[in-house]
């Protein structure tokens, strides 16, 4: 199973990446849209995790995570040298 840590925004937040991303989607920039209710924050890329061992890993990262809050003034939107 592929396994990442992200961070999941507000509605709000998703709503307004989506709309400011429009000019891009009409493009022929090759990338992949999502769903607004599934836009996120990626921190981390684990990559392939075992199955027996997904369980133990989910645990880890939300006990690491239980307590913190994260804050952080978005100043564009990029992909890959884009920004917009």
């Amino acid at each position: 199973m592929r396994l990442f840590v992200a961070i999941n925004l507000p509605e709000a937040v998703r709503r307004t990446i989506h709309e400011r991303t429009a000019g891009l989607r009409e493009t022929d920039m090759p990338a992949r849209w999502v769903d607004p209710d599934r836009i996120h924050l990626t921190l981390k890329f684990l990559g392939e995790v075992l199955d027996e061992r997904r369980d133990a890993a989910v645990e880890a990262l939300r006990e690491a995570g239980a307590d913190h809050v994260v804050g952080y003034p978005a100043r564009g939107l990029g992909a890959f040298g884009v920004r917009g």
